[in-house]
């Protein structure tokens, strides 16, 4: 079960390869720099019939919207904050998954530290920090081995699936 892009859906897209060219240009745009922003983390949360994620464009800000299907219940919440972050279109992006939910239960599950402040302009926000990004250094994830890194591997390995997508290493 995938949700119907009509009503308050109509007009997203199912976020796939093919935005990467849109995304790196909002991302830039907005100079993002957590790995909550990485293209391929993201696209390892479409999981079918259980959760997918939507593309949205308004006033030149990337929305990414998280579809999620729990038991009989489903929620949508924005994924990231739009990118750039423009707090009018943050609050119209809340709005919309509120409009879905039919109640008032939407949420932004992740801002960039750089944006904190811009989406504190809106009265009704309430902005906790929950974990703090990091990125990963490289030599420390080689191998990936271990039970430890299990839940890593997986992601990495339903991402590598995608198909036409390029793995180049990180030079960091």
């Amino acid at each position: 079960m995938s949700p119907e892009l009509s009503g308050a859906l109509a007009g997203l897209e199912v976020l796939d390869l093919s935005h990467l060219p849109r995304f790196k240009r909002a991302v830039d745009a907005g100079r993002q720099v957590g790995f909550g922003y990485y293209l391929p983390h993201l696209l390892s949360q479409n999981r079918r019939g259980r959760s997918v994620l939507l593309l949205g464009e308004d006033e030149g800000s990337i929305c990414i919207y998280r579809w999620r299907r729990q038991g009989t219940r489903v929620q949508l919440d924005l994924a990231t904050a739009p990118t750039p972050l423009v707090p009018q279109v943050l609050s119209r992006c809340l709005e919309r998954a509120n409009d879905y939910n039919k109640d008032r239960s939407a949420r932004v599950l992740r801002i960039d530290a750089q944006d904190v402040a811009a989406a504190s302009e809106l009265p009704h926000l309430r902005i906790r920090q929950r974990k703090s990004q990091y990125l990963y250094a490289p030599k420390d994830f080689r191998d990936l081995a271990g039970r430890r890194y299990r839940t890593l591997r997986r992601n990495v390995v339903s991402v590598q699936k995608l198909a036409g997508l390029e793995v180049v290493p990180y030079l960091g």
